[in-house]
């Protein structure tokens, strides 16, 4: 590889769940027509339902005029590696090796996962609920909180979106019907059926005693394994 055809100090100066942004300068020698772009990426994940899948994400190519170092590229997949290739076109169009980095966007919050389901009532006093888990084709899950939504005014029509950590830790004593969370499980170890008011501490939690003749809602979140900064 004669490094003066080459574009020099490529790398990635930002990136987010879903962009990157490259930026490099140009070869010594080599007047270049163009640039260009392309990029791809071979992906392995574990899905909702425990099995490990390949994604194989298509190669794009992007061409650009001969004075942009600096370029922005959108339309990407979070927590996915890419292998980046830029090289530059000399005015005969014949090939030249290119300047190879691999970028990783960002994590980004799991798809949404479907509802834990009601399985059956367990000697009259636990309810006992089938939990989902996440795909972790967006980061890997670092936990999972069981949240219980007694019923309550202030509460009833709020999405599980909605509730906040605020809302959901820091109103213990304010009364009664306040969220609660029930259990927290570290991300393999969240059990397919769970009995919803032992009374046990589960991950530091307690799962607490249903009343009965109350009505209640659950949800599960999962919480993505973000690296601390």
């Amino acid at each position: 590889v004669k490094p003066e055809d080459v574009p020099l100090n490529l790398r990635a100066s930002d990136t987010s769940t879903h962009s990157m942004t490259l930026s490099w300068t140009p070869p010594i020698r080599l007047n270049p027509i163009n640039y260009r772009v392309s990029f791809d990426a071979i992906k392995e994940f574990v899905d909702s339902q425990g099995i490990t899948q390949t994604q194989i994400v298509p190669r794009r190519v992007i061409t650009l005029d001969p004075q942009s170092t600096l370029t922005t590229i959108d339309e990407l997949q979070p927590f996915t590696t890419y292998n980046v290739n830029v090289s530059a076109v000399p005015p005969d169009s014949s090939y030249k090796p290119p300047a190879k980095i691999t970028v990783t966007t960002q994590m980004a919050a799991p798809k949404p996962m479907v509802k834990p389901d009601f399985y059956g009532v367990a000697n009259g006093e636990t309810i006992q609920v089938i939990l989902p888990q996440a795909s972790e084709e967006y980061g890997p899950i670092a936990y999972y909180l069981l949240i219980v939504v007694p019923e309550d005014r202030n509460t009833a029509n709020k999405q599980p979106d909605e509730f906040t950590e605020d809302m959901i830790i820091g109103n213990k004593q304010d009364r009664e019907t306040a969220p609660y969370i029930a259990a927290k499980f570290s991300h393999r170890a969240i059990p397919y059926t769970f009995h919803l008011g032992s009374n046990e501490e589960i991950g530091g939690f307690v799962n607490k005693k249903l009343e009965p003749k109350k009505r209640y809602r659950i949800f599960v979140r999962a919480i993505v394994d973000t690296p601390k900064t």
